[in-house]
């Protein structure tokens, strides 16, 4: 069978403190252009609030830092009903917006950093088609112009975990990692030049997400800090653009 199902279920679901963990830095979007991060069945709980951390690092036609915006919609299509935008100087028609009122400025290394609460807060298992979307929230023309980097991302999603995974053995079979034992970084290369890699996770022994790196659709020799991580081994989950697969790490 090319596609089974990981038995790691995240602890944190059953727990008032789930929470899902994003970072990465190097973040290029261009003006209402949005990345898919979570899509159908992919996240439980109830998402109560958000926590924003970033640092813009270049803007093209005023991007500002409180620009960089998440989007939750209805469905997997990005034209369908809006139900939050967080972040974003445009309005996108969503049921919810919050505005950031921090990063208010496209000098390259302002910095957006606060924790907004849902007013409505959004029940992804009851929902299960909800998706999570990231990127530039600032349509400043059709089609837009604007264009923002942004380094130093840590967002904190309150009271959503990541459900269970869904993986493609096929396309783990593409990828290597290394070195492995790591102690700092690891690299991941693959051998499908037209595969993209659009995050990765990871995931301790005990099924805990630990967090979410982004990427930005890199094809190979993606490099992951791990240096922060106790010692011991996890699981590393590569999302792509031809599906998800696993790789086993320790961290010396």
């Amino acid at each position: 069978m090319k596609k089974i199902t990981l038995l790691l279920f995240i602890l944190s679901n059953f727990l008032s403190n789930a929470q899902i963990n994003i970072s990465g830095s190097g973040f290029t979007s261009t003006g209402a252009s949005f990345n898919l991060f979570y899509t159908d069945s992919e996240v439980t709980g109830t998402l109560t609030s958000i926590d924003i951390d970033a640092t813009l690092a270049a803007s093209t036609s005023d991007t500002y830092a409180n620009d960089l915006m998440i989007y939750v919609t209805a469905t997997s299509d990005i034209n369908s009903a809006g139900i939050l935008q967080a972040g974003g100087f445009s309005n996108f028609g969503a049921a919810e917006k919050i505005t950031w009122t921090t990063g208010g400025s496209a000098v390259i290394g302002t910095q957006v950093m606060e924790s907004q609460s849902l007013v409505t807060p959004l029940d992804f298992s009851a929902n299960p088609t909800y998706n999570i979307w990231l990127g530039n929230g600032y349509a400043d023309a059709n089609p837009p112009t604007t264009s923002g980097t942004w380094d130093n991302i840590n967002i904190v999603l309150n009271g959503i975990s990541e459900a269970a995974l869904s993986t493609n053995s096929e396309i783990e079979n593409t990828f290597s990692i290394y070195p492995n034992p790591a102690k700092d970084f690891i690299s991941i290369s693959n051998t499908d030049t037209s595969l993209e890699i659009n995050k990765v996770g990871i995931i301790d022994v005990n099924g805990r997400a630990i967090r979410t790196i982004i990427l930005g659709k890199a094809s190979n020799n993606s490099q992951i800090n791990i240096s922060d991580l106790s010692t011991g081994i996890y699981m590393l989950v590569i999302n792509s653009n031809k599906g998800t697969g696993v790789k086993k790490f320790v961290k010396k």
